[in-house]
């Protein structure tokens, strides 16, 4: 009796469920294709590199990074709102060739909080333009700490300051410059004395026969805190590298440098 009342029980079950799926139930083909799609790849990129690939082929530049999801690093050139009333932030090397990021008026607070000259670190997902209109939609700023790993990573530095073998490269290349001399940067005294410290990120332009050629701060932390800025710069300029190579030949490239100031 129970064997029978037990059959009854999953037979109508499953009439139900197959009269719910016959009348009301249909499948979402839009979401199932989209389930199959693979996940749009992560493209890290300076703005300024972004810019030259866009530059040298619009075509190709589009179909490797239209709709991926994008990180995008670089200076901030532009805060405002446009004329539909989105904020957005413009990030790249040089005027016009910025690329241009649009936030969530939820994100204006953290917006406010930034400065023209301010290096940053943007995801959002991009969309197709060209090498002066090229725009990242849904945008964020990554915080520091999310920079820090995704980003090279700086040595952690003991009393005295040292330089970062770990670098940011702004182009490609097939060896990458390196360390020939580490100049150790000189703590500032006033600094030591106030119990100061501070992280300084210094771009530098590495020649063709691995002299440094010029540089200057790309940021800063804290962002008010330059007393670190001379030493840092002294310490790259006057450290020795091995130059970037492409094809078997040396490259001039900028190469950024994080340098820590620590008491630790």
């Amino acid at each position: 009796m129970q064997k029978h009342c037990s059959g009854y029980i999953l037979s109508f079950f499953f009439t139900l469920l197959f009269a719910a799926f016959s009348t009301g139930c249909t499948i979402d083909e839009e979401n199932l294709e989209n389930f199959f799609k693979p996940q749009p790849t992560t493209h890290i990129i300076s703005a300024a590199e972004l810019h030259k690939e866009y530059d040298l082929n619009v075509i190709a530049a589009d179909m490797k990074y239209r709709s991926s999801v994008i990180i995008v690093y670089g200076v901030v050139l532009d805060i405002g709102i446009d004329t539909s009333d989105r904020t957005y932030v413009i990030i790249g090397a040089k005027k016009p060739e910025g690329i241009r990021c649009f936030f969530a008026r939820k994100d204006m607070a953290s917006l406010a909080r930034l400065s023209k000259g301010q290096f940053v670190a943007i995801e959002g997902k991009a969309k197709s333009g060209d090498a002066n209109t090229f725009v990242i939609d849904k945008a964020r700023i990554l915080s520091d700490e999310e920079e820090d790993n995704i980003l090279p990573k700086p040595t952690i530095v003991g009393k005295d300051a040292t330089v970062g073998k770990d670098a940011i490269r702004w182009v490609q290349a097939d060896i990458m410059p390196g360390f020939l001399h580490q100049e150790k940067p000189e703590y500032p005294e006033k600094a030591r004395i106030a119990g100061i410290e501070g992280k300084v990120f210094v771009i530098v332009m590495i020649g063709k026969d691995g002299k440094p050629s010029k540089a200057h701060v790309l940021k800063r932390t804290p962002p008010e805190q330059t007393v670190f800025d001379k030493p840092a710069m002294d310490a790259v300029m006057n450290s020795t590298y091995e130059p970037a190579m492409q094809n078997g030949e040396p490259i001039e490239t900028w190469l950024t440098i994080p340098i820590r100031f620590s008491l630790r």
